[in-house]
Order: structure tokens, then sequence, then C-alpha cells
């Protein structure tokens, strides 16, 4: 039970950590800033995961940046630079739910399928993940009427 409540306070306080990179305005040395509140072996662990988090969030953050400017071919450059960064799984889902994003807009069902069938292995919300689930069968209806159609004319 003890190693449970060590592994959820390790988990909260990772989360907050990620938040803390989220928000606006921070300094960019705001991974020195981070308190570590939990058992003294843990801290170095922690401070190692907080350091190797920074480089993924400067990218992702630039990238969705470029992609609300309007720049999608920079944000897709910058969210495939940020995966080699990814430390924890919900990272990576996070990319491919904005990759997929961006490919919708673009018109580019193939990729837009290809990253939204990725993302919910990624991603613990089950709403976020039908929600995918649904997209990509849409998608593949699409795709089943355009071959239909290119049947037919043959």
């Amino acid at each position: 039970m003890k190693k449970n409540s060590v592994i959820f306070s390790l988990v909260f306080i990772l989360a907050i950590a990620v938040a803390s990179f989220l928000i606006k305005g921070q300094k960019k040395d705001q991974v020195a800033d981070t308190i570590f509140l939990g058992p003294k072996e843990y801290k170095a662990t922690f401070q190692e995961s907080a350091k190797s988090a920074k480089p993924f969030y400067d990218l992702f953050n630039k990238a969705l940046e470029a992609s609300n400017s309007g720049d999608q071919e920079t944000a897709i450059k910058l969210l495939n630079e940020s995966l080699p960064y990814v430390g924890i799984s919900f990272e990576k889902g996070m990319v491919y739910k904005k990759l997929a994003e961006i490919y919708r807009t673009q018109n580019n069902l193939e990729k837009e399928l290809f990253y939204i069938e990725e993302w919910p292995k990624y991603s613990m919300n089950s709403q976020l993940n039908e929600e995918a689930k649904l997209r990509a069968a849409e998608i593949r209806q699409l795709f089943a009427a355009k071959n239909q159609a290119s049947t037919n004319q043959t």
C-alpha cells in the first residue's frame, strides 16, 4: 500500500511539473526552480525527468504556436522533432493527436488515419479515444467509397 502511495505522489508531482511547462511566460530555467516533495531517494530521478521534459515541451509549444499562426508545415516538423524527447506515453499521444488534427485540416486522410489510430494507444481519455475510433471509421468509409467509385468507373 505504501508503494502505491509513493507512486501516486510521484505521478502527481510530475503532473504538476509538466503543467508548469505549459504555462506561458515562465522563465526558461523553470526546471531548476521545480520543488520536489517526496522521499529523498527519488529526488535525483525526479530532477532528471523534469530536465528531460524541457526539450519536449519547448518543441511542442513552438509547434502549437506555428500551427495556431497557420504554419502547418513548421508545426509538423517541430512535432516530429519533439518525439525523441518524449518522456511519458501521454506526451506521444499529444503529438499524435495534434498531427492528426493538422493532417485533417490539410485533407490528408492517409496520414490523418495513421495518427488518429496511433494516438489512442497513448491516451487514457476514453471519450477522446472513442472520438478517434469514430473518425477512423469515417475515414475508412471514405476510402471504401472512393475505391468503389474507381472500381465502378473501370
